[in-house]
């Protein structure tokens, strides 16, 4: 049996508080770890065709804490002959955003792939965009 005579609540509260941010800390940087490793394998190995380079571009992380973006990770993706990604890039950004502000009390692991047509590509040319990716992490998660 542990006895415990609290002498000072505040500073009980102040170091549990401490505890807590520094347990979430940790958790939000393990998540965008494993969130950042799961988007650059998507752009790295994906398999559809970049014509503008907004696809690839489109695809991004974020983890949020609280409705503030703590760390994120875009990429413009392509050589510029046919465009250079950023169309894809800001709809990324975009997309991000929009599901921080949305969910903004909770912890988030955000990944996107922010281009409208990126389903069409993994559902009628049956190529992997960000889908197969992610259920990977979910397994990761498990």
């Amino acid at each position: 049996m542990i006895n415990l005579k609290i002498k000072n609540e505040n500073q009980i509260l102040k170091v549990l508080k401490q505890k807590t941010e520094k347990v979430i800390e940790e958790a939000a940087e393990k998540l965008f770890q494993m969130g950042q490793s799961t988007i650059k394998d998507a752009r790295d190995n994906a398999k559809f065709m970049n014509h503008t380079n907004n696809l690839r571009s489109s695809l991004g992380v974020a983890v949020s804490l609280n409705g503030k973006i703590l760390k994120s990770d875009f990429e413009l993706v392509g050589d510029g002959k046919k465009g250079d990604g950023s169309d894809g890039y800001a709809k990324a950004e975009k997309l991000i955003n929009e599901r921080v502000e949305e969910y903004k009390d909770k912890l988030l692991l955000i990944l996107v792939a922010g281009e409208d047509y990126a389903m069409y590509v993994e559902n009628r040319a049956n190529k992997s965009v960000l889908t197969t990716f992610a259920r990977q992490l979910i397994k990761k998660l498990k």
